[in-house]
């Protein structure tokens, strides 16, 4: 019986170093420096974006990375920024597997939630607000109101399911590109323009229209947007795990709060010396209300 139990206690430390052993291995291979693949909207300024400078090669920019790269470095990530021709072309590779995290999804994308997992809560609010001419600022007071104007929005922006389909509730029409959405607005062909504040803002910077419209004070809507890990990732597990205490903390919030902020004043600034469209008509400074940006 002795000699028995003799055997059995060394069988179970002999399993038990076994396990501890397994165990170690795939801490470490957890731990191991992996190459994550990122990407978000290929255009769509500030949130995301492919920057080209002079005599250099473009890359990705996004509001979210300087967060993500803290994360990456704790984490032992590589990170490396995708850009895509086009959002369906990015879509394809992240239900591929191909890339691991998109940065910024809305999140009633029904198709992609067959392929994606969605790090909560959401990071940041994309507001929808309207673009007016400043002296038509009293005909919107409240959202009912458009109902009885006409409005327009850029096609080319990423819009929410749910808000594409409430667009239809109102006499809202696509315009092919900022250009033409603010020319009908200054030429009164539509009493509004409706979009996400900050894209409308960059937009309207860079046509040096920033200060000949006036934004509505409070949003009317907001689209939240997510970050997304791949299904098909091979490290979908050890990526969700990490985003989803980061994404919890006050800090990786404020990290991209203060990016998007950064961005906005970047465009703001190459905006200044631009002329306006020749469509803008003369008028007095009394008349003009500045788009006030958020602190």
């Amino acid at each position: 019986m002795k000699k028995f139990l003799i055997c059995f206690l060394a069988a179970f430390c002999l399993a038990a170093d076994v396990s501890y052993a397994q165990f170690m291995v795939t801490e470490e291979k957890s731990q191991s420096k992996i190459n994550l693949i990122y990407s978000s909207f290929p255009d769509y300024a500030p949130i995301g974006y492919f920057y080209t400078p002079k005599k250099n090669r473009g890359y990705l920019v996004t509001i979210f990375t300087d967060a993500l790269q803290k994360l990456a470095t704790k984490s032992n990530w590589n990170l490396i920024g995708e850009n895509y021709d086009s959002l369906q072309s990015a879509k394809k590779a992240f239900e591929r597997g191909e890339l691991d995290l998109f940065l910024g999804n809305y999140y009633d994308d029904t198709e992609q939630k067959r392929y994606a997992d969605y790090i909560y809560p959401a990071v940041l609010n994309n507001p929808i607000h309207v673009i007016i001419l400043p002296h038509n600022q009293d005909k919107i007071k409240k959202t009912e109101d458009l109902k009885n104007l006409k409005g327009v929005y850029v096609a080319t922006e990423y819009f929410s399911g749910y808000m594409l389909n409430n667009f239809k509730n109102y006499n809202i029409s696509p315009a092919a590109s900022a250009l033409e959405a603010y020319e009908k607005l200054f030429t009164e062909q539509i009493d509004y323009i409706i979009g996400s504040y900050y894209y409308n803002y960059v937009q309207a910077s860079l046509l040096g229209l920033k200060n000949e419209v006036a934004f509505s004070k409070a949003a009317l809507w907001n689209m939240p947007l997510f970050l997304v890990v791949s299904k098909a990732s091979r490290y979908n597990e050890r990526i969700k795990r990490a985003l989803s205490k980061y994404v919890m903390r006050p800090e990786f919030k404020n990290m991209v709060e203060e990016s998007l902020r950064e961005k906005v004043k970047e465009f703001e600034i190459l905006g200044q010396s631009v002329v306006p469209p020749s469509f803008v008509r003369e008028q007095t400074a009394e008349d003009i209300t500045p788009a006030d940006m958020k602190e």
